[in-house]
């Protein structure tokens, strides 16, 4: 986790509280400063607004950077070279081309991966189902492996994300996109649930709000976890775990 900057992030293990929960992501608004004005105002500091019990906050994206132990960037939107990515599912993966829509995480054949993949799309995209390997989840793996493989069994020297996008920015787009999700279904009236408590609490406690009695505990992606999403197999003998994944010539 280090490697890709999600150590403190993922060692975070906060409660959630549905109200105030609610209230930031209903009012969430992320600012650049593109403004020369403004940048000076603000020392050139990209920021957040948002409102909880009728009090307005105001939170620098580098704050955030240091909340999660993120590095700070520059960039506004990720950019990775999409051959890079292609070549690097062949290396983790293959042989068959990667697809967002296709591609399973039980493919991946090493375990280390795997797992890194599994806490990604649980935590930094808040996602239940795991089976598929989003690209946005790619580009995580890719940004892990970077200073590891160096270049790509094809020759390619891997990059990462080119734009030196700030994680902070990467969690608060989907934050955004998570509002989305919650009005489309509200308005279709398709019942659902948006589990991401856990996420804001870090951010509203570095606001100094005050908690009372978590309404939901963390979760963790533990032995039992692993097992349900056939990570591990279900029945083995007695202090022994077997790592399941799809063998690409069987």
């Amino acid at each position: 986790m280090e490697l890709d900057n999600l150590a403190t992030f993922m060692s975070c293990q906060c409660g959630g509280y549905k109200e105030e929960s609610c209230q930031l992501l209903a009012t969430l608004k992320v600012h650049f400063c593109v403004d020369d004005s403004e940048k000076e105002e603000r020392g050139g500091l990209d920021y957040i607004t948002f409102k909880v019990r009728d009090v307005e906050y105001t939170l620098d994206i580098r704050h955030l950077d240091t909340i999660f132990g993120f590095p700070s960037g520059e960039g506004i939107r990720q950019d990775y070279d999409q051959d890079e990515l292609k070549s690097l599912w062949k290396i983790i993966a293959g042989p068959k081309p990667y697809s967002p829509a296709k591609s399973k995480s039980s493919s991946i054949r090493n375990p280390v991966i795997r797992y890194v993949h599994q806490c990604i799309a649980n935590t930094l995209f808040a996602k239940k189902a795991t089976g598929f390997v989003g690209e946005e989840e790619l580009c995580m793996i890719d940004q892990s492996l970077v200073f590891i493989l160096r270049e790509t069994t094809d020759g390619r020297k891997m990059a990462g994300d080119r734009a030196d996008t700030s994680l902070s920015v990467v969690l608060l787009d989907h934050l955004l996109s998570y509002r989305e999700y919650a009005a489309t279904i509200h308005r279709s009236g398709i019942r659902g649930s948006l589990c991401v408590g856990g996420l804001l609490t870090p951010i509203l406690g570095a606001v100094g709000m005050e908690f009372g009695t978590s309404d939901m505990f963390p979760k963790f992606i533990d032995l039992d976890y692993l097992k349900g999403k056939d990570f591990l197999e279900k029945k083995t003998l007695a202090d022994r775990y077997l790592f399941k994944f799809n063998h690409p010539k069987l």
